[in-house]
């Protein structure tokens, strides 16, 4: 129509600036729709103004379309999160809670002879057998440690000499059987 190829009203230049660079002339008489976007230069200066005119029964189709993709990514996104939640709870955080168990039940009791145990071929499956690995390695030196003192002590107490032991506060903490012999 004609009013629609005439030149933009002063009163639009006025509307558009670099602040608001897109105006919409929503007039409910007519049955189009009209947005001017203002382009400016590096120096926010007016330099186009560039003119949409559309269909008011498209704009509010539109519209309606965005609003129902806007609410169905809503529901899509939480629709994932809940189904993230409920994969990261039964592939991971039972797991891992599982294994925590185990491990604190084991250092509670001080006890190095249990075992973690967590079927699968996982790195949490991977992590028991290292925990337990590790349990190996310490029972082997606990062993160690007690055949060293059990050595000692026969080789101390075979001494014919006086043997005693003392902590940095100079507490008598162990005497050969000489010792108790002679005192």
């Amino acid at each position: 129509p004609d009013q629609f190829e005439q030149e933009p009203t002063a009163s639009i230049w006025k509307q558009v600036s670099a602040e608001n660079p897109i105006f919409l002339e929503n007039n409910t008489e007519n049955k189009h729709v009209i947005a001017n976007i203002f382009f400016g230069d590096t120096y926010k200066r007016p330099v186009f103004l560039f003119r949409v005119i559309m269909s008011r029964e498209v704009y509010e189709r539109g519209q309606e379309s965005i609003a129902l993709f806007t609410k169905f990514m809503g529901l899509a996104i939480a629709l994932f999160s809940v189904l993230l939640f409920f994969v990261l709870n039964r592939l991971v955080l039972r797991r891992v809670s599982a294994l925590s168990l185990q491990v604190e039940k084991i250092g509670a009791t001080g006890d190095s002879q249990g075992e973690v145990s967590l079927a699968g071929t996982d790195e949490f499956s991977s992590l028991a057998y290292r925990i337990n690995d590790m349990l190996k390695a310490l029972r082997m030196t606990e062993m160690n440690r007690k055949e060293s003192e059990r050595r000692f002590r026969t080789l101390a107490d075979s001494a014919p000499v006086l043997i005693w032991m003392t902590d940095s506060n100079r507490q008598c903490i162990y005497v050969n059987s000489g010792w108790l012999k002679y005192t």
